[in-house]
């Protein structure tokens, strides 16, 4: 029978070592970022300056930080 120490342990870093998590933002958070209404960053959004959230819940739209920095 294998001893616990015969067994690897399962955390984060060796399941997805390059893979770094999303970090979700709202129009809110967008906004005090940029120092603007909520409404300009839709307007951004409308115009192409900004990407188009997703959808990731019922209620629920977020921006992918990391494609908001890209763009």
């Amino acid at each position: 029978m294998p001893s616990n120490h015969d067994v690897e342990q399962t955390t984060p870093a060796n399941l997805a070592p390059n893979r770094i998590p999303r970090r979700w933002v709202s129009d809110r958070t967008l906004a005090e970022y940029y120092e603007v209404s909520r409404c300009t960053i839709w307007r951004w959004v409308k115009s192409g300056r900004l990407p188009e959230p997703e959808k990731i819940g019922d209620n629920c739209t977020r921006w992918d930080f990391d494609k908001i920095r890209e763009a």
